[in-house]
Formats: C-alpha cells, structure tokens, sequence
C-alpha cells in the first residue's frame, strides 16, 4: 500500500486459503498480520487469484505474503 511505502514499513501477513477440488480459492482468512491491519486488504487482494493444480478434494493452505521495501529511498533505515 502506498501509505505504507510512504512511512518506510514494511511487514507480513498469513493467509489460510480453502482451495476447491478445481483448484480456486473459494474462502481465505487472515491468521496473521505483522503490524496488525497495515497490509490485510492487499494480501487477501493478491490471494484471491491464486489457482492451484486441481484435485480430489477440497484442501486449506495458509500463504504467508511478505511485504519488503527494495527501495533505498523509501526503506526502514531512511525512517530518521
């Protein structure tokens, strides 16, 4: 989120996923969130698509979705 690249944060988030025998995401749930409510929306946005090979039955996964700042200008250490 940009208002979290603006303030130099960075975090995580663990999603669990139900999966269904077609392999598409039909229920996700945030298990986890470091700092708590901060990258939420994006995770659940960026695991909504997933797709997976299909299968006999319907499975839960969790993802965990790393939120890390690669640019200099904007990471943890310019943070004063």
């Amino acid at each position: 989120p940009k208002d979290a690249l603006a303030q130099g944060q960075e975090g995580q988030v663990r999603v669990r996923l139900t999966v269904s025998p077609a392999g598409k995401v039909i229920h996700q749930e945030v298990i986890e969130s470091k700092p708590p409510g901060i990258f939420d929306y994006s995770a659940l946005k960026a695991t909504k698509g997933y797709v997976f090979p299909p299968g006999e039955e319907e499975f839960e996964i969790d993802q965990v979705i790393r939120y890390v700042i690669e640019d200099e200008r904007f990471g943890p250490e310019m943070q004063g």
